[in-house]
């Protein structure tokens, strides 16, 4: 039992590590996404080119992502299933059930909240992303219109 203990810790460590490297990379996304549009009206096209470079970068980090969310979460969703079987084969000395289906849900629920809460930072930052990225485009055509006033003028 103590070695699997140490196993689900490692575990949970490697999940942090990784979301502390994706939070990292996804505050650095938007940082870069801020400073374009900081930058808005003087942005000449090689900006504009890199903010567009940098658009794709965030989706395709968005669907990283989530896909690390779902993969995260099936296993934990087996983890839970496992517990659960676990919770309700377990007997008092009289052999009688020690847990309901209820309590055996109440347990489970309790034992896992802090993991989901874990596993769903993945999902927020990849609704984070695409909620900037959804913007680029709208910021890009803006300056756009105003550079082809500035070279009609």
């Amino acid at each position: 039992m103590a070695n699997q203990d140490t196993i689900e810790t490692f575990e949970v460590e490697e999940l942090l590590q990784k979301q502390d490297s994706n939070a990292k990379e996804v505050e650095a996304m938007i940082k870069k996404h801020e400073e374009f549009k900081m930058k808005w009206l003087r942005l000449n096209e090689q900006d504009l080119f890199d903010w567009v470079a940098l658009w794709e970068e965030m989706e395709c980090k968005a669907i990283e992502l989530k896909s690390l969310f779902e993969e995260e979460k099936a296993e934990n969703d087996v983890k839970k299933w496992e517990r659960l079987i676990e919770l309700k084969l377990m007997l008092d000395w009289n052999g009688k059930k020690i847990h309901t289906d209820s309590t055996a849900d109440a347990h489970i629920k309790k034992e896992f909240k802090q993991r989901e809460s874990e596993i769903s930072i993945h999902k927020l930052q990849a609704n984070q992303l695409l909620a900037k990225a959804t913007k680029v485009e709208n910021y890009i055509n803006i300056v756009k219109i105003r550079m082809k006033k500035d070279f009609t003028m």
